[in-house]
């Protein structure tokens, strides 16, 4: 998969958000439609992170280990690494972010703390009930808040942009191992490599569904929140650097796994030592890499958005999952998060995900 690729799906993934996020200043959406497309999400982060991204990167990581290496450590330390920098952001930079900062600004008697403090100029607006939402002029703590909520949703989009670039450089490593070996290979076997590039971008076309799903419910929250905090003007500027977090962070991604699979840097020596051909390198980068993203989505899946819907969860602008379990019920909940799970695996399957 091209460098084009990822650009065409960055571009994608950012002008849907932006036009997602964009719709809440001038129209109206139910908490229930955002909760069920978040929950949905929620679904597919574990889907694609335990169905498809760390058993692609386990295998890469597998095949391009000798047999004198522990392929089994480096999976434990790229997985545990991957969670742990989700957490250290999550706890150490992020910590004046709390979750009441996160609120959706859907109240139904518009009464956030920021719009009631002032009963002028004030700009009214009703949800699909009809309830009024007033939004108040700005003040310091108001902008204070804007900025943190975005802020913190920005570092979180720039990780998950990490699963997108690590696929589709997983893809292009495998892509260039392919094409040179192509000339030594029989007419059955270069029938296996053809279903195993289908397998590999199949793995990108799913990280980057998993990704648009969650993202959308995201932007809407996100354009919510800051409605009785900020100007319209301001807040599409907030959706804009939000929509913009994750396809800069699969961009930067896919070109540092460029540069570290050239073997330039010492940690790139160290980590590739004993491996000996390129497309090994190639290979074992990219598992690392889909491994360690596996680590930040099963983080974004399993604690900023709880399967269990416990209220009370730490989450940066997301639909809150003790809400959404008020507004959907255990068992719509249940439903929509096992087909979350299911349809990453479904769709890898109908592609050609299979070694044939």
């Amino acid at each position: 998969m091209s460098f084009l690729t990822i650009l065409v799906l960055s571009g994608t993934l950012a002008l849907g958000c932006f036009i997602v996020g964009n719709l809440p200043l001038s129209f109206s959406f139910s908490k229930t439609r955002i909760a069920q497309l978040s929950t949905l999400g929620i679904g597919l982060l574990l889907g694609a992170g335990l169905g498809v991204i760390i058993p692609e990167g386990v295998e890469a990581i597998f095949k391009a280990s000798s047999e004198k290496d522990e392929p089994s450590r480096t999976v434990a330390f790229t997985l545990i690494g991957g969670f742990m920098l989700m957490l250290l952001v999550e706890q150490v930079l992020l910590p004046s972010t709390s979750s009441n900062d996160a609120d959706y600004a859907l109240l139904p008697n518009g009464s956030s703390t920021e719009a009631s403090r002032s009963s002028s100029n004030l700009h009214v607006r009703s949800d699909s009930n009809g309830a009024p939402i007033t939004q108040s002029v700005p003040s310091n703590g108001a902008y204070r808040r804007a900025k943190s909520i975005t802020f913190g949703l920005v570092i979180h989009s720039l990780a998950d942009g990490l699963a997108l670039g690590a696929s589709a450089f997983s893809s292009s490593a495998k892509g260039h191992a392919h094409a040179h070996r192509a000339v030594l290979l029989s007419r059955d076997a270069a029938d296996s490599d053809i279903m195993d590039q289908l397998q590999t971008s199949s793995l990108t076309l799913v990280v980057f569904f998993a990704l648009f799903i969650h993202k959308m419910p995201t932007a809407l929250a996100l354009s919510t929140s800051l409605l009785p905090l900020i100007p319209p003007r301001r807040i599409r500027l907030h959706i804009l650097v939000f929509s913009l977090a994750t396809p800069l962070g699969a961009v930067l991604s896919f070109i540092l796994l460029g540069f570290s699979d050239i073997g330039g840097s010492s940690i790139g020596k160290l980590i590739t030592a004993g491996v000996a051909s390129q497309a090994s390198k190639s290979g074992l980068w990219a598992g690392i890499a889909l491994a360690f993203s596996g680590g930040t989505f099963l983080y974004v899946a399993t604690v900023l958005q709880p399967v269990g819907g416990e209220s009370g969860s730490g989450g940066h602008a997301h639909a809150h999952p003790g809400e959404e379990a008020s507004l959907l019920g255990p068992k719509a909940r249940v439903a929509l998060i096992v087909l979350g799970m299911v349809l990453p695996i479904t769709i890898t399957t109908l592609i050609g995900h299979g070694h044939g």
